[in-house]
């Protein structure tokens, strides 16, 4: 079963905010009246600084046609239980949109909960596999996207135990990823490159969002959509 699916989760980047009528700061929290306040680590909605020896941080991940006339951008994170039940309830949607050329969807990895993973840093590693995916046989990713929201593969947030990085190269290589490519996720060797990622997505998202922070966002146009209604894909394809 899936802790939080269907739900928002919520980071006040700064100020306060209302969800359900409770105010909270610095913390994430379902919109349920079972919510419960969980800390990750900090994460800063700060510009990332621009290091020598450090590459910049890679594109979003892009799934579709480049030319499509619908581009939509998805903010998530791998442990985040809402983004989980995203993918449960829209991926098959999704997918038959861009396989049909209609959509591009640029996923914006974040890692904000990395805190509440056993490790301290699965968010991360996990986005860290997914580029090593894309870039080494982008065809595999979004199979690999998909397993990794699974019950079963996905840890429970706050659970004893994660994945390992040699876990993660097997689901790569069980999703149909080349040899490559999961020796990529196996060495960790995305990881630092994630966590920049992860950076340059919460400062994009503090901005288009003024302070709150929604996992998972979908943004069209730099605004936000409200995908609660199980039509919002159709309608934005023009249906």
């Amino acid at each position: 079963m899936i802790s939080g699916a269907g739900k928002f989760w919520v980071w006040v980047a700064g100020g306060a905010a209302v969800a359900v009528a409770i105010l909270l700061t610095g913390a994430f929290i379902s919109q349920s009246k079972s919510a419960q306040a969980v800390s990750p680590k900090p994460a800063t909605a700060a510009a990332p600084a621009a290091r020598p020896d450090v590459p910049p941080p890679p594109r979003p991940l892009e799934v579709g046609n480049p030319r499509a006339p619908l581009v939509i951008d998805v903010y998530e994170d791998f442990l985040c239980p809402a983004c989980a039940g995203f993918e449960h309830r829209y991926a098959d949607q999704v997918s038959a949109a861009w396989q049909q050329g209609a959509l591009l969807v640029r996923y914006h990895l974040l890692a904000v909960f990395d805190g509440r993973s056993a490790s301290g840093s699965y968010s991360s590693r996990a986005a860290g596999a997914a580029i090593c995916v894309h870039e080494e046989d982008a065809e595999a990713f979004p199979r690999f996207h998909a397993t990794l929201f699974q019950s079963g593969a996905r840890p429970e947030e706050g659970s004893t135990a994660d994945l390992s990085n040699d876990q993660l190269a097997q689901l790569a290589a069980e999703s149909g990823a080349s040899a490559r490519a999961a020796d990529c996720v196996r060495q960790g060797a995305r990881v630092e490159q994630a966590k920049a990622a992860a950076r340059a997505g919460l400062h994009e998202l503090s901005a288009i969002a003024t302070g709150q922070l929604v996992t998972p966002t979908v943004v069209k146009d730099g605004k936000i959509v409200d995908f609660t209604n199980k039509e919002w894909l159709t309608k934005l394809l023009g249906g």
